[in-house]
C-alpha cells in the first residue's frame, strides 16, 4: 500500500519522531515509501529501547580513561547502593559540596576539614584519583567574606591563604585542582565577583601561581559551563588562558562541565568545542556531565524516548572525548551518581532524571550508552 496524501505522511513522521532511535534514521519520506517498511523500522526501534544492559563490570574497568563522579559524604554514609556504585564504577572523585567556601572556610581563621578529610580518606581507601573542586568561585561565600572591608593587598592575602591552605593540607594526595571556576559571563567578559571587584582581573593569574607554589606537581585547571553552546564564551576563555599561559601562568588544562539537556546542544557543537580546546594544546577534562530530561518541569516520569535520547547523547559525548589525543585526555566525570542525589533536584526544585542510575541506583539506558561507547 502506498502513501496517498499529506495526512499519511504527517502520521508517519509523528510515529518516527516517537521512535527512540530516530536520530539514526536518514529516511526521506516520499509519496512512494511503503508503509510496511516504515512500520518495521518503528518496531525495531521500540525493541532496541527495551534492551537493558547490566552493570556487573565497573565502568572504570572497561577503559584506560579516568571515569569520575562528584560524590557526597551523606550518601556514602547513608545509602549502601550509592556507595556500592561509587566503589564499583569510578576511579576518580570530585567533592560535590565539601569545597564550598562557606563549608570549608566558614570564618576567617577557621577551617572545617571534616567532610573534606572523609572524602579524601575514602578515595585513598578505594584507590581513587581525586580532583579538588574548586579553589576560587564567585558563589557560596561565607558571610565574613561578604562583610569584609580591606585593601587590595588584604583581599589578595585572603585568597592566597585559602588556596595554599587547602592545597597544602592535601599536597601529594590530591593530584589536580580546579583552580578557578566559572569566571566568565556569556558575552565573554569577566563575571562580576568579589575577587574581580577587590583584586582585579589579575586574580585569575595570581590564583594559578599561588596554587603552583603550594604544590608544584599538581595539575591545574580552569573550569566553566556552556562552552559547547557559546562560542563567544569559549573563545574568550581560550584566548584569556592562552595569554596567561604565554606570560608564564601555570595552567595545565580546561574543564568543560557539559551540564546539557535533551534539546540542546547539538552533537556537532560538542565535537567542535572539544577540538577547539584540544587544538590549543590543553589537557581536556569533561568535568561535570549530566543530561537533563525535564528542563521545564512538566513530567514526573521520563518516557522511553527521553531515556533513549539521553543514551544517544551520552554516547556522543564519550565518542567526542575518545577522539582527543590520548596525551591530552584528562578524564570524564559525571555530576552525581543517580537521579536521587542529583544537584538539579535540590537546586532548581524540580524532578529530573539526569544521571546514569535511577532513584534506586539501577542502571539506565544512559549507563548502557556510556558502557557501549567506552568499549567500541
Amino acid at each position: 500500500m502506498l502513501l496517498k496524501n499529506i495526512k499519511d505522511l504527517k502520521i508517519i513522521r509523528q510515529q518516527i519522531k516517537k521512535c527512540p532511535c530516530h536520530f539514526k534514521l536518514k529516511v526521506r519520506l516520499k509519496e512512494k515509501i511503503i508503509i510496511l517498511i516504515i512500520l518495521s523500522l518503528i518496531v525495531s526501534c521500540k525493541q532496541e529501547a527495551l534492551q537493558i544492559c547490566d552493570d556487573n563490570i565497573g565502568l572504570k574497568d572497561l577503559t584506560n580513561i579516568k571515569i569520575g563522579s562528584a560524590i557526597d559524604k551523606f550518601y556514602l554514609e547513608n545509602n549502601a547502593s550509592y556507595r556500592e556504585k561509587v566503589i564499583k564504577h569510578f576511579d576518580r572523585i570530585s567533592m560535590e559540596n565539601a569545597w564550598l567556601w562557606y563549608k570549608v572556610h566558614p570564618e576567617k581563621d577557621v577551617y572545617n576539614w571534616e567532610e573534606f578529610d572523609y572524602l579524601v580518606s575514602f578515595a585513598e581507601q578505594y584507590n581513587k584519583d581525586i580532583i579538588g573542586h574548586s579553589l576560587v568561585y564567585h558563589d557560596y561565600l561565607p558571610q565574613w567574606i561578604n562583610d569584609f572591608n580591606g585593601t587590595k593587598n588584604d583581599w589578595e592575602e585572603i585568597l592566597k591563604n585559602h588556596i595554599q591552605t587547602l592545597i597544602g593540607r592535601y599536597k601529594g594526595r590530591i593530584k589536580a585542582w580546579i583552580v578557578v571556576n566559572e569566571a566568565f559571563n556569556s558575552d565573554g567578559t569577566l563575571r562580576t565577583s568579589v575577587w574581580l571587584k577587590h583584586i582585579g582581573p589579575q586574580y585569575i593569574e595570581l590564583a594559578f601561581k599561588w596554587a603552583r607554589e603550594a604544590d608544584p606537581t599538581a595539575k591545574l585547571f580552569y573550569n566553566d559551563f556552556d562552552l559547547e553552546l557559546n562560542q563567544t564564551k569559549l573563545k574568550a576563555v581560550l584566548r584569556t588562558m592562552k595569554d596567561l599561559k604565554v606570560n608564564g601562568t601555570p595552567i595545565d588544562g580546561i574543564g568543560t562541565q557539559l551540564h546539557i539537556n535533551k534539546e540542546f546542544p547539538e552533537v556537532f557543537e560538542i565535537y567542535r568545542m572539544t577540538k577547539q580546546i584540544q587544538d590549543e594544546g590543553w589537557l581536556v577534562y569533561f568535568s561535570e556531565i549530566d543530561i537533563s530530561l525535564n528542563l521545564l518541569g512538566k513530567t514526573n516520569i521520563p518516557t522511553t524516548h527521553d531515556l533513549m535520547q539521553q543514551k544517544y547523547l551520552v554516547k556522543e559525548i564519550i565518542r567526542a572525548f575518545k577522539q582527543i589525543n590520548p596525551k591530552q585526555q584528562y578524564g570524564i566525570s559525571f555530576w552525581n551518581v543517580g537521579d536521587q542525589d542529583s544537584w538539579i533536584r535540590y537546586t532548581f526544585h524540580r524532578i529530573d532524571f539526569p544521571c546514569m542510575f535511577d532513584d534506586n541506583y539501577k542502571a539506565k539506558p544512559m549507563y548502557c550508552g556510556v558502557k557501549e561507547a567506552l568499549t567500541e
